[in-house]
Protein backbone atom coordinates (compact mmCIF):
# COMPACT_ATOMS: atom_id res chain seq x y z
CA UNK A 1 0.00 0.00 0.00
CA UNK A 2 2.68 2.21 0.89
CA UNK A 3 4.50 1.47 -2.71
CA UNK A 4 1.87 2.54 -4.58
CA UNK A 5 1.08 6.02 -2.21
CA UNK A 6 4.40 6.87 -3.52
CA UNK A 7 4.43 6.22 -6.91
CA UNK A 8 0.59 7.91 -7.18
CA UNK A 9 2.81 10.90 -5.55
CA UNK A 10 5.64 10.48 -7.53
CA UNK A 11 3.55 10.58 -11.02
CA UNK A 12 1.31 13.64 -10.02
CA UNK A 13 4.74 15.43 -9.04
CA UNK A 14 6.08 14.74 -12.31
CA UNK A 15 3.04 16.19 -14.23
CA UNK A 16 2.59 19.14 -12.12
CA UNK A 17 6.59 19.58 -13.09
CA UNK A 18 6.01 19.35 -16.64
CA UNK A 19 3.14 21.55 -16.69
CA UNK A 20 4.92 24.36 -14.80
CA UNK A 21 7.95 24.03 -17.65
CA UNK A 22 5.72 24.55 -20.49
CA UNK A 23 4.19 27.20 -18.80
CA UNK A 24 7.32 28.57 -18.17
CA UNK A 25 8.54 28.31 -21.60
CA UNK A 26 5.37 29.84 -23.19
CA UNK A 27 6.15 33.11 -20.84
CA UNK A 28 9.36 33.17 -21.56
CA UNK A 29 9.53 32.37 -25.58
CA UNK A 30 5.81 33.39 -26.86
CA UNK A 31 6.74 32.62 -30.42
CA UNK A 32 8.25 28.88 -29.31
CA UNK A 33 5.02 27.36 -31.27
CA UNK A 34 5.60 29.04 -34.17
CA UNK A 35 9.31 28.17 -34.04
CA UNK A 36 8.91 24.68 -33.82
CA UNK A 37 6.11 24.23 -36.05
CA UNK A 38 8.20 26.03 -38.40
CA UNK A 39 11.39 23.10 -38.01
CA UNK A 40 9.19 20.41 -38.13
CA UNK A 41 7.55 22.18 -41.83
CA UNK A 42 7.98 20.20 -45.09
CA UNK A 43 11.84 20.64 -46.21
CA UNK A 44 10.71 22.70 -49.40
CA UNK A 45 13.22 25.32 -48.55
CA UNK A 46 16.10 22.87 -48.10
CA UNK A 47 16.36 22.66 -51.70
CA UNK A 48 16.74 26.24 -52.77
CA UNK A 49 19.56 26.40 -49.41
CA UNK A 50 21.39 22.77 -51.00
CA UNK A 51 21.51 24.98 -54.40
CA UNK A 52 23.25 27.92 -53.51
CA UNK A 53 25.52 25.92 -51.78
CA UNK A 54 26.34 23.26 -54.06
CA UNK A 55 29.90 23.31 -55.80
CA UNK A 56 31.33 25.36 -53.50
CA UNK A 57 34.12 24.55 -50.70
CA UNK A 58 33.96 24.71 -47.21
CA UNK A 59 36.51 27.09 -46.66
CA UNK A 60 34.30 29.46 -49.23
CA UNK A 61 30.99 29.11 -47.21
CA UNK A 62 33.13 29.95 -43.92
CA UNK A 63 35.28 32.98 -44.86
CA UNK A 64 33.87 35.71 -46.65
CA UNK A 65 35.69 37.06 -49.80
CA UNK A 66 37.93 34.30 -49.77
CA UNK A 67 39.92 33.48 -52.75
CA UNK A 68 42.03 30.04 -53.05
CA UNK A 69 45.72 30.83 -53.56
CA UNK A 70 47.49 30.32 -57.12
CA UNK A 71 50.51 28.36 -57.31
CA UNK A 72 53.66 30.86 -57.36
CA UNK A 73 56.44 29.60 -60.25
CA UNK A 74 59.32 29.78 -58.57
CA UNK A 75 62.81 28.47 -59.66
CA UNK A 76 62.81 25.40 -56.84
CA UNK A 77 59.65 23.88 -59.00
CA UNK A 78 61.47 25.17 -62.32
CA UNK A 79 62.63 22.14 -64.33
CA UNK A 80 66.65 22.60 -64.93
CA UNK A 81 67.83 23.54 -68.24
CA UNK A 82 68.47 20.81 -70.71
CA UNK A 83 71.60 20.92 -71.89
CA UNK A 84 72.93 21.59 -68.23
CA UNK A 85 72.40 18.74 -66.19
CA UNK A 86 72.03 19.51 -62.25
CA UNK A 87 74.75 17.01 -59.91
CA UNK A 88 73.51 15.37 -57.02
CA UNK A 89 75.94 14.85 -54.04
CA UNK A 90 75.05 10.95 -54.50
CA UNK A 91 76.18 11.30 -58.21
CA UNK A 92 79.50 12.07 -56.86
CA UNK A 93 82.41 9.63 -55.74
CA UNK A 94 83.49 9.57 -52.98
CA UNK A 95 87.24 11.42 -53.61
CA UNK A 96 85.28 14.17 -55.64
CA UNK A 97 82.83 14.75 -52.04
CA UNK A 98 86.02 14.88 -50.08
CA UNK A 99 87.87 17.27 -52.26
CA UNK A 100 84.60 19.55 -52.37
CA UNK A 101 84.13 19.49 -48.96
CA UNK A 102 85.71 22.60 -46.92
CA UNK A 103 88.41 22.00 -44.78
CA UNK A 104 86.75 22.31 -41.09
CA UNK A 105 88.15 24.35 -38.88
CA UNK A 106 90.30 22.24 -35.61
CA UNK A 107 88.56 22.08 -32.74
CA UNK A 108 88.36 24.33 -30.29
CA UNK A 109 90.84 24.21 -26.56
CA UNK A 110 88.80 21.93 -24.48
CA UNK A 111 87.51 23.87 -21.17
CA UNK A 112 86.84 23.67 -18.15
CA UNK A 113 83.20 22.93 -17.52
CA UNK A 114 81.88 25.10 -14.60
CA UNK A 115 81.46 23.55 -11.14
CA UNK A 116 80.37 24.72 -7.79
CA UNK A 117 84.15 23.91 -6.21
CA UNK A 118 84.80 20.53 -4.26
CA UNK A 119 84.03 19.66 -0.76
CA UNK A 120 87.50 19.73 1.50
CA UNK A 121 88.02 16.03 2.09
CA UNK A 122 88.81 14.44 5.29
CA UNK A 123 91.38 11.83 6.09
CA UNK A 124 89.78 10.81 9.56
CA UNK A 125 92.81 12.72 10.91
CA UNK A 126 90.66 15.96 12.18
CA UNK A 127 87.60 15.87 14.02
CA UNK A 128 84.83 17.98 12.32
CA UNK A 129 83.79 19.51 15.20
CA UNK A 130 85.60 20.07 18.37
CA UNK A 131 83.68 18.24 21.61
CA UNK A 132 84.01 20.90 24.78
Amino acid sequence: MKLSIFLFTLLAALTMQAAAQNKTRDVLFPSFQQDFSRLHAPASDKNAKESQFRGRSAKELIFNDYKPSTPRSSARMAAPAAGKKAAIPSDMNSEAAAAARQPSTPPAAPFKIPDQGEEPKNNGSKPLKNKP
